[in-house]
């Protein structure tokens, strides 16, 4: 038999083994997952004036960021996906989960819960965000993140009256350009954001408890 022909079976044999020996050694993808996670401070708060319950609807996320990939912003409209830092929640189940809390943390309402589980809320809470990003487009970094909440109070015709529809935007200044820092500076920017709609909802419960009154109590 020609030697090269004897060869040839140990040769593939050989590239064979290098290959299954590298694709053993080649590390995998490592990913780091994270939560944006907020604390309301605990303070003594008045009973709620309404026995009213609230019903919080899955914040919807815009196309481009509704993913658990870290997305950055970057010059001349460059847009990156990190596949190495990821949401460990999809952002608008995270995002809806912090809301809920605080919002229950704030004792303005009577039940604080998801439309699903309770029928009849006497008011409805819904959430758009459109933006939610790294911005490492200028000179210094920035986490940014936005909410479109809107506020329904169903009526009896079964149509739905607008309470409150207000936009929140924040962008928080970043130390560096670390997963880590992003994070902080998105708990940062939701946390004013929560606090702002706080303080849109207490003023529009006031006026329900007013209404209320002059119609002898009756909502």
């Amino acid at each position: 038999m020609h030697p090269v022909r004897l060869f040839m079976p140990f040769f593939f044999l050989v590239i064979l083994l290098l290959t299954a020996c590298a694709s053993i050694s080649r590390p995998g993808l490592e990913r780091n997952h994270y939560l944006l996670q907020v604390q309301r401070p605990k303070t003594i708060n008045d009973p709620p004036s309404l026995d009213f319950v609230l019903a919080v609807r899955t914040l919807r996320i815009a196309p481009g960021y509704d993913s658990k990939p870290f997305i950055t912003l970057r010059d001349k409209g460059r847009v990156e996906a990190n596949f190495h830092e990821h949401f460990f929640l999809p952002p608008g189940e995270m995002l809806t989960n912090q809301v809920r809390q605080w919002l229950t943390d704030a004792a303005l309402f009577a039940h604080v819960t998801d439309l699903a589980s309770f029928k009849g809320p006497d008011l409805i809470l819904e959430g758009f965000v459109p933006v939610f990003y790294r911005d490492l487009s200028g000179e210094s970094a920035k986490a940014v993140l936005a909410v479109q909440f809107l506020v329904l109070r169903p009526v009896r015709d079964g149509t739905s009256a607008i309470v409150l529809h207000k936009d929140f935007f924040q962008e928080v200044a970043l130390h560096n350009a670390s997963a880590r820092e992003l994070v902080r500076g998105w708990n940062e920017a939701l946390r004013l954001i929560l606090i702002d709609l706080e303080t849109e909802l207490r003023r529009a419960l006031q006026g329900f408890a007013c209404e209320s009154i002059q119609r002898g109590g009756e909502f």
